[in-house]
């Protein structure tokens, strides 16, 4: 699906980590891709396409839903010509 990036971080330099938002979902949604290579990801990402997972994260006794990316793909905007 397509997502809006709202948040992301690099984690130990080669896990990304991303607060999503998904069209008619009211709250952020997480997700992480593991051994990701950071060279390639754009800080200006405001959609990406992503393949992922449904995953449970539990963090300090806590449980949260979690997406597992296993690709992603940046959303090209294109703007038309007038």
């Amino acid at each position: 699906g397509v997502f809006e990036v709202l948040n992301y971080k690099v984690l130990k330099d080669k896990h990304l980590k991303l607060s999503l938002r998904y069209p008619e979902v009211q709250y952020p949604i997480e997700a992480i891709q593991f051994n990701f290579d950071s060279s390639v990801w754009d800080y200006r990402a405001e959609k990406i396409h992503i393949l992922f997972e449904l995953d449970i994260n539990e963090w300090n006794g806590k449980q949260s839903l979690q997406l597992m990316i296993k690709d992603l793909a940046l959303v090209k905007e294109t703007v038309e010509a007038r």
